[in-house]
């Protein structure tokens, strides 16, 4: 009988430990779905732009910032164009995208960035539309 007790204890205690892990999980994703990112995104904008002035997207203009390394940050496009960027050049987090490049052309309703590939004579270009884009840092 003491041995009948005992093992159903053991049972209860070992039910009650692990019911509170039994529910499901929240997903990451739609957790920083609301707005603001993940801390490990901000940090890595944040080290990306370090250095670098914000300004306005609306403020980038053809003659005066062609040709200046910037990082872009906008969302991710429903597509992706071949052949992949250059090393370095672009940086998925989930909802949003990062590109560190520089200005190549700017339109009414995108703006072009270039990069080089290493040890080649190719160039990476891309445009992104003023519309997906957050904020656009730019360096000297």
């Amino acid at each position: 009988m003491y041995v009948r007790c005992f093992i159903s204890g053991i049972l209860v205690a070992i039910l009650l430990l692990a019911l509170p892990g039994c529910k499901p999980k929240e997903d990451k994703a739609d957790a920083y779905a609301s707005g603001s990112a993940p801390p490990d995104m901000a940090q890595t904008i944040r080290a990306l732009t370090r250095g670098l002035q914000p300004i306005a997207v609306a403020n980038v203009s053809k003659p005066q910032h062609i040709g200046r390394r910037c990082v872009v940050v906008a969302r991710t496009p429903e597509r992706r164009d071949p052949p992949p960027p250059p090393l370095g050049m672009v940086r998925l987090m989930g909802p949003t995208i990062v590109y560190t490049a520089e200005i190549h052309d700017v339109s009414a309703d995108a703006i072009e960035i270039k990069a080089d590939y290493p040890s080649s004579d190719m160039v990476k270009i891309v445009a992104i539309p003023k519309a997906d884009i957050q904020s656009i840092h730019l360096g000297e």
